[in-house]
């Protein structure tokens, strides 16, 4: 993983690619914005973060549901690396977290490329991307839609629930190494990913993610 920190306009390249979204996101776009107006409102959501509705509210909301899930998800995830660093040393923290990344991600993306028997490369790693992000929670939908080319994809997001967005301890760093990594085993044409952040128009910061690939022969 390439981290390129803070950047001002975008990376030299950028103007010399044309990148696209898939197909579906044209037709996605009105779905996807149907589904942000069904999410709760801030004060549900809060109640939802502190352990506050009921029973009855979760089988009757699935967004409830959803959002108690991912956030169950995160702490899952922040859990096991503080725990890594309040055991073990730095070195072998990171280790053990770039270990499990490594894992996770070969599992993850060989799964989806199996199952939608895709032969990998850019559009392919769009469709993990779009497919991933569309599923995780409303978090991730920020992350939507990828936009790729014939040798980079790139997906742009402002939110997540696991610790990708922002600043990240050594032992973050170390699992979302792996977790590229496990993407590079499975994808040999994958030769590295690059994140950076870049201040919108807005004054929101994104966080960017691309994966580069090498020239298809």
């Amino acid at each position: 993983m390439h981290r390129l920190g803070l950047i001002t306009g975008d990376p030299p390249d950028s103007s010399e690619r044309t990148l696209t979204t898939l197909p579906w996101a044209d037709a996605a776009v009105t779905a996807l914005a149907r589904y942000r107006q069904q999410q709760p409102g801030a004060e549900d959501l809060a109640r939802v973060d502190a352990c506050q509705t009921t029973p009855m509210e979760m089988l009757r909301n699935p967004h409830l549901k959803v959002r108690a899930i991912e956030n169950e998800l995160a702490h899952l995830f922040r859990t096991f690396i503080a725990s890594l660093e309040n055991t073990l040393d730095e070195d072998s923290a990171r280790q053990v977290a770039y270990a499990a990344g490594l894992a996770h991600g070969t599992r993850r993306l060989s799964t989806f490329l199996r199952g939608q028997a895709l032969p990998g490369g850019p559009e392919s790693m769009a469709r993990w991307q779009d497919t991933a992000h569309a599923s995780a929670g409303a978090r991730h939908t920020s992350a939507l839609f990828a936009r790729y080319g014939h040798e980079v994809v790139e997906v742009t997001r402002t939110d997540d629930s696991f610790g990708s967005v922002g600043k990240q301890s050594p032992t973050t760093q170390a699992y979302f190494d792996g977790f590229i990594d496990g993407y590079k085993t499975v994808d040999p044409r994958l030769s590295h990913a690059e994140e950076f952040r870049r201040e919108r128009p807005d004054g929101a910061t994104e966080f960017v993610t691309r994966f580069r690939y090498t020239p298809e022969t």
